[in-house]
């Protein structure tokens, strides 16, 4: 018994010496336990090299062709543009009731006066432009635009002739052909996005609900409707 106290006694005075010549305090340990721990963590067993990811490839247009940005121009919230029949303009209407021609060719941009007096706030302000079918015979241009009136605001449509001449761009001969009703409290919701008919007859105009739910569910307001307007008499009619 004697014996076996002695060896267990031998054994713990060797492990205690082989811990303390390899202890925490020694530099050479931590850097060694530190490496190890690190690699462990980061490297486990079953660890697989990975790769890069692939480059995205290069957007490109429906013909396949790679499709680029360019930068010509910069506007204060732009809300629409058209391109000009037989002309190098581009026309661009600002929210705040500004309305531009742009020359593709030399860059030059021209303001656009008479324009009409717009509700600017929030979404509302001057909207959407869009030369009509006989532009190039006649130079009618139709445009939308927030105004306010009893009861709030609402969006209305008109149409001038764009005139185009060494002293500038001007609207002439607005005439107002059809108004938002009933006009309502708020900022939101005005739509007032303009599109022609295939055979150029009728004008469609998005008319918004104006965030009032109720109403856009009533056949006789015009909020949440689209309205098709006949060109030859300006007749408008609610499409519900």
């Amino acid at each position: 018994m004697a014996r076996i106290w002695i060896a267990l006694a031998v054994t713990v005075v060797l492990v205690g010496c082989a811990v303390d010549t390899q202890g925490s305090d020694s530099p050479a340990a931590q850097t060694a336990a530190s490496t190890e721990a690190t690699s462990s963590a980061a490297a486990p067993d079953d660890a697989k090299p990975t790769s890069a990811a692939p480059a995205e490839a290069a957007p490109t247009g429906p013909d396949g062709r790679p499709f680029v940005v360019t930068e010509h121009d910069r506007f204060d919230e732009p809300w629409a543009m058209s391109f000009l029949p037989g002309t190098d303009y581009l026309i661009v209407t600002e929210r705040s009731g500004l309305m531009w021609l742009r020359d593709q060719g030399s860059g030059e941009r021209i303001e656009v006066t008479g324009t009409p007096e717009v509700f600017d706030a929030g979404q509302a302000g001057l909207g959407d432009i869009v030369p009509a079918p006989s532009f190039t015979d006649d130079q009618l241009v139709y445009l939308s635009w927030s105004q306010p009136g009893d009861g709030g605001a609402g969006a209305a449509v008109g149409r001038a002739t764009l005139t185009v001449d060494d002293a500038g761009a001007r609207l002439t001969g607005l005439e107002e052909i059809w108004r938002q009703q009933p006009k309502v409290e708020g900022r939101g919701h005005f739509s007032q996005r303009l599109a022609f008919s295939p055979d150029g007859d009728y004008l469609f105009v998005s008319s918004g609900e104006r965030q009032k739910m109720a109403p856009a569910q009533d056949p006789d307001s015009d909020l949440g409707k689209i309205i098709r307007i006949r060109l030859s008499d300006g007749a408008a009619e609610r499409w519900t």
